[in-house]
């Protein structure tokens, strides 16, 4: 009962949803441009992962990082098939600057389920929230697009660049470098 009741909320809001994850997505986008140690380091972890070899780069957001609130991302080169590989080179680095204000973004959500719903839980706001910053992370695609657009990772074509959910089903193609 209570999973359908999160889903009634979700839906009930979903415009605004939208508008956040919107401005969210902006802000992150944003916050990569103001030059900064981590966002700096992105390009020098995809060339060094990529180091004039054949296969493919996966960037992968760590559905565990949501609940730490650490939000870690998953860098890794495989020379053989995505996932599969036993021990491809990987980095896992954890970018909690681009997620500067999401609290305000939960608040925000809080409040607008408070006017809809007479009883709002803290188990069901922490379950939307959850859901939120996965479609955050989902989201992020646009912004890994931008720096293999804006650095030009590598000089050899060929390698494909796929993002998605560490693991996940949801792993797309956003590039070729």
């Amino acid at each position: 009962m209570e999973l359908e009741r999160v889903v009634q909320m979700e839906e009930s809001i979903v415009e605004n949803l939208n508008d956040l994850l919107e401005k969210r997505i902006l802000r992150i986008v944003d916050n990569y441009q103001k030059e900064n140690e981590a966002n700096k380091n992105i390009p020098d972890i995809l060339r060094a992962l990529i180091n004039s070899r054949e296969g493919s780069l996966i960037i992968g957001f760590l559905r565990s990082s949501i609940v730490s609130e650490s939000y870690a991302f998953y860098f890794g080169f495989y020379e053989d098939e995505l996932f599969v590989e036993e021990n491809p080179d990987y980095i896992i680095l954890k970018l909690p600057i681009f997620f500067e204000g999401v609290e305000e973004d939960i608040i925000e959500i809080e409040k607008l389920l408070r006017r809809k719903f007479i009883r709002v839980f803290s188990s069901e706001i922490e379950e939307i929230r959850r859901h939120y910053m996965i479609k955050i992370f989902e989201k992020c695609e646009v912004l890994f697009k931008y720096i293999l657009e804006e650095d030009k990772i590598g000089k050899k074509e060929g390698i494909q660049v796929f993002y998605g959910e560490y693991m996940g089903e949801k792993v797309t193609q956003i590039g070729i470098v």
